[in-house]
């Protein structure tokens, strides 16, 4: 996902798709958005005001130590109003229930679910859509001003893994949490559900064994592509098993925390009898 523009907003009216609020960023954008114009917009009882490199710092640590988790919503624009100090309003619908995108089972789910992300009002044939039971809350309005703050409180071009991680409190059938799938058996079935299906872009992926013998990423709540950068990994000739098994386990756990899913520990099981690989790719392609 990525964070909007001001500049964007005739376009989403016209696209209408699903947004990421983060309503935990939303009031220091409200107030950044008014000491950006000028510092005098806020004042005490008394008429004091602080001068714009203290709402600055004041921002940056408000931002930096705020209340962890955030608190999102499902968003989506609808329309475009007027304040009665003829402002601009943009009003979004906010979403209350959809089907889990936790629970989608394979690759053509993820698609169907993507495309909802973006269309989602849009029938295509055979299309399983996550807000065909649709319950809404109370309108939201933003003054468009605040789209011009360089806090990014609100997203579009939102992913599965996107509403997972701060939809569902990273609520995922597949890993059940754990990031990680496969290593001595678990989770094969489904992955192959998942990366089997990557052939009509020109993948045929063969596994050492149907087990898994080591761990990837979740294709369902870390990413598709990010279980190919697995799947692509290279194995060190040259270095004994047990020891490429470790750097492969550390490099998994980096990279977890590069994606922000903070620190994970991935189990280190050892290899199941007989099923040591010659070397090369973890999959071959």
């Amino acid at each position: 996902m990525r964070p909007i523009e001001s500049g964007e907003i005739g376009d989403l009216l016209d696209w209408k798709p699903m947004m990421l609020l983060d309503k935990t960023l939303f009031g220091p954008a409200f107030v950044d958005s008014l000491v950006s114009r000028s510092p005098t917009f806020i004042k005490s009882k008394g008429g004091k005001e602080l001068p714009l490199e203290l709402w600055i710092s004041i921002l940056d640590f408000a931002v930096a130590n705020g209340p962890e988790p955030h608190d999102y919503a499902f968003v989506r624009p609808f329309t475009l109003g007027r304040r009665q100090d003829d402002g601009k309003l943009l009003f979004f619908q906010r979403f209350k229930r959809w089907t889990s995108f936790g629970t989608i089972q394979d690759i053509h789910g993820v698609e169907d679910y993507h495309l909802s992300l973006a269309l989602p009002d849009r029938n295509f044939n055979r299309l399983h859509t996550p807000f065909m039971n649709r319950e809404y809350g109370h309108p939201i309005g933003i003054p468009t001003e605040l789209l011009d703050s360089k806090i990014d409180f609100l997203h579009v071009k939102l992913t599965v893994p996107d509403v997972i991680k701060y939809m569902e409190g990273g609520r995922c059938r597949i890993c059940w949490g754990a990031r990680t799938i496969g290593g001595n058996g678990v989770g094969c079935k489904l992955a192959h559900s998942f990366l089997g299906k990557w052939s009509h872009i020109g993948w045929e992926i063969t596994v050492w064994d149907a087990r898994f013998d080591l761990p990837i990423l979740c294709p369902l709540c870390v990413g598709i592509e990010h279980t190919m950068d697995c799947v692509r990994r290279e194995v060190q000739r040259d270095q004994p098993y047990d020891t490429q098994r470790a750097d492969y386990i550390s490099w998994l756990e980096t990279r977890l925390q590069e994606l922000g899913f903070g620190t994970i520990s991935v189990p280190r099981l050892p290899p199941p009898p007989g099923l040591r690989p010659s070397g090369g790719y973890l999959f071959s392609n």
